[in-house]
């Protein structure tokens, strides 16, 4: 066990020191400190942890940050699927024998040494098999005993498959609570990619069955939801609509007429074969627009700022994206201002580089999720929350 706690504390070390080591966050910096300070044993097992961190030699230390950096940079699922991860791998290693670990730390990380954890793993393994098997294997031959070793590894894969499907679904269901609890929060969400993402590309059929669900049955109107958005692309950026508008521009009719006049007649093939598709159409009106260098409004096919987004998207990059970004980031997507559509391709490419998600851009949930909201019983039987 102290083998195993010295290593989480070194992780912990790393973090302590990362957060007071990030420029342009001293406010989080502050706030850090200040907790601390209301906890004098938990900043005094920091001090002891930094001092561990300290005495490591400069290249473990470097690895140590980039690590701590990696998983500071990831999206908090993801963060904490891999420091459960590293915890597992650290509880491990410090329960092997003293040789059989000797043996692995000997090896720099890699292929080698993820192959030798691999014959570590299996041989444990082997050793875990019912005494059944065990003398079942011991008596066969070659051939025999790779043919069944073979078998129960896929039964086992299938095994622990099963598990970790029946934990997710589990997992997922319990962000709603009960199922119930928290569903008004996911049923927002979905209304907020309604109304920026899906609306604005809906047929008037499609738009009057998710309407007229919406006000017949709050399930039904999440069963309309997620079966229309099934029929439709991801988009490449936020917002399909332009700013003020509920529909998205995929038609020479809804360019208004003082701008429409301004383009060659007849118009270019590349605008005809796009008309009635997003997002093609625009695409192709602002590339034809720039070959003949024609002025045009700069927000006449989406939005080219901060204030032209979508309420949510608007929100997300005041409050979650900004603070994020560095200096130069920040440089990049000012750059790309009263420009479309290369202001909410850098939302967009930003927003994935910090592994944050545009809210309204897609359908929220995954499919465990609706598996759990579309089984339960509330909204099998009909009836609204």
């Amino acid at each position: 066990m102290r083998f195993r706690s010295a290593i989480l504390a070194l992780l912990c070390a790393t973090a302590a020191w990362a957060a007071l080591d990030m420029p342009g966050d001293e406010a989080s910096n502050r706030r850090l400190l200040k907790l601390w300070a209301a906890d004098p044993a938990h900043a005094d097992r920091l001090r002891t942890n930094l001092v561990a961190f300290q005495n490591l030699p400069a290249d473990q230390q470097d690895r140590l940050r980039k690590l701590d950096k990696s998983l500071h940079d990831l999206d908090t699922v993801e963060r904490d699927r891999l420091r459960g991860v590293m915890e597992r791998y650290a509880g491990w290693l410090s329960r092997l024998d003293p040789t059989e670990r000797a043996r692995i730390q000997a090896i720099p990380p890699g292929p080698e040494r993820a192959k030798v954890i691999s014959e570590i793993l299996d041989r444990q393994w082997q050793e875990s098999l019912p005494r059944a098997d065990k003398e079942r294997l011991a008596k066969a031959g070659p051939e025999e005993k790779t043919r069944l070793l073979e078998t129960w590894r896929k039964e086992e894969k299938e095994r622990r498959e099963m598990r970790a499907v029946a934990r997710r679904t589990v997992e997922e269901a319990a962000q709603f609570g009960p199922l119930g609890q928290r569903i008004d929060d996911f049923r927002d969400r979905v209304a907020v990619y309604v109304e920026d993402s899906l609306r604005p590309l809906a047929t008037p059929a499609e738009e009057a069955r998710i309407s007229g669900m919406a006000r017949m049955n709050p399930g039904r109107w999440l069963q309309s939801v997620h079966d229309v958005a099934a029929g439709k692309s991801p988009l490449p950026f936020p917002g399909p609509a332009v700013p003020g508008g509920r529909k998205a521009v995929r038609s020479f009719r809804d360019i208004p007429t003082e701008v429409a006049t301004r383009f060659p007649a007849p118009l270019p093939r590349a605008i005809t074969d796009a008309e009635g598709k997003w997002p093609d159409f625009p695409l192709a009106v602002m590339a034809i627009a720039r070959q003949n260098k024609l002025d045009l409004p700069a927000n006449l096919l989406g939005p080219t700022r901060v204030d032209e987004l979508p309420p949510g998207a608007k929100r997300f990059v005041a409050n979650d994206l900004l603070p994020k970004l560095s200096a130069e980031d920040k440089g990049q997507l000012a750059a790309t201002e009263g420009q479309w559509p290369e202001y909410p391709k850098k939302v967009k490419e930003l927003s994935d580089k910090y592994k944050l998600t545009v809210p309204g851009l897609v359908l929220p949930g995954t499919p465990e999720q609706w598996t759990a909201i579309m089984s339960s019983r509330q909204f099998r039987g009909g009836k609204g929350n």
